[in-house]
């Protein structure tokens, strides 16, 4: 367990690190001993060419969605409450101009 847990935080820093190395503008992306999968990347990048005023922290959690965490780990992960998370998803989901019914699967679709 404390195993896991450790190794969901490092992929956290990890993808921290990555979000915020693509607003700098870096091409290429290589953090530690995590390489970020290419589709990932170009994932993120195409949501930011979409949504350009989404900020570091909606990219992160739109990246952790995209990769099918559960509310309560990214909760978990970003060290808040469940009941904040919901509020950050439904201000998140107004930034992408409710393009349909569950924040999911409007991510799935980008």
């Amino acid at each position: 367990m404390e195993q896991e847990r450790n190794l969901k935080e490092k992929m956290m820093l990890s993808f921290r690190g990555i979000v915020e190395a693509l607003f700098k503008g870096k091409g290429i992306i290589m953090m530690g001993e995590h390489l970020l999968a290419k589709e990932h990347l170009r994932f993120i990048e195409r949501v930011h060419q979409v949504y350009p005023k989404l900020t570091k922290d909606d990219m992160l959690v739109v990246l952790l969605m995209r990769m099918r965490l559960r509310n309560t780990e990214i909760a978990w992960l970003l060290h808040v409450k469940p009941a904040s998370f919901r509020l950050r998803r439904w201000r998140l989901k107004k930034k992408l101009e409710g393009l349909g019914s569950d924040l999911r699967s409007i991510i799935m679709k980008l």
